[in-house]
């Protein structure tokens, strides 16, 4: 693979072929429900939405329907919306899609977690998940609640390498665990800075009142001082 193939992240490792294949399997039984029809509750469903026109596959040629799927998960609260497109590139076993009309990218583990997969039984997750930014937590398995993920500032903090936060770190520095739906998790205070110019934080993966949270995608918010955020994307794996 050469490192400037879109399909490989510029990092000339292609995009995973466990995971795809475990996508298409689960997507393939989903439900499929029209618009404008009355959805399950209780059920993942995808909704698609036919337009006028097709595009090609640069890969294999075959055509698809310019129109776009969105995956409901109705419990989380949650969906996603990609062209067909994408989904035929994921048969393919990649993520970045280039059709002559939809070009653009799928997150696999956002879209394990949107159909409920077992993250933990894809052995692949952990270079797919740095390949899409994100830090992946694996507690052991069975989980016990003695066990902690720790988070440093040269991953957390990346973004401030060349700030100096640490002048104004104070007490009251927090860092914030949200769910994909948005709701506050756990709020997490930052401990003073060591000699090498680093901080950490101890989550032992529960929520504010102590419950331990389920697999999934969790975002860490921080927030340096009066002005500077930053952003990351976790992964818990159970």
């Amino acid at each position: 693979m050469e490192v400037d193939n879109p399909y490989t992240h510029d990092i000339g490792i292609d995009d995973g072929h466990e995971i795809a294949q475990a996508l298409i399997e689960n997507i393939s039984i989903l439900p499929v429900i029209p618009s404008g029809t009355t959805p399950p509750s209780d059920s993942i469903y995808i909704e698609p939405l036919l337009v006028w026109g097709i595009e090609d596959c640069a890969i294999c040629g075959r055509t698809q329907n310019m129109g776009t799927a969105t995956i409901h998960n109705p419990l989380q609260g949650t969906s996603m919306t990609f062209p067909f497109m994408g989904l035929h590139y994921i048969s393919h076993g990649r993520f970045v899609y280039d059709g002559t009309a939809n070009q653009g990218e799928i997150d696999p583990i956002e879209l394990c977690v949107l159909l409920e997969m077992d993250l933990a039984a894809i052995e692949e997750l952990p270079e797919i998940a740095h390949k899409f930014g994100y830090h992946v937590m694996s507690f052991p398995n069975p989980f016990n609640t003695s066990a902690t993920i720790r988070f440093e500032n040269a991953r957390l903090l990346h973004q401030l390498a060349d700030t100096p936060w640490q002048a104004n770190l104070h007490e009251s520095t927090r860092i914030e665990i949200y769910n994909m739906k948005g709701q506050k998790v756990k709020s997490l205070p930052i401990v003073s800075p060591s000699q090498n110019h680093q901080v950490s934080v101890i989550w032992d993966g529960t929520d504010v009142y102590g419950k331990a949270v389920p697999s999934g995608i969790y975002l860490l918010k921080a927030e340096i001082g009066n002005s500077e955020k930053v952003c990351k994307k976790i992964v818990l794996i159970r």
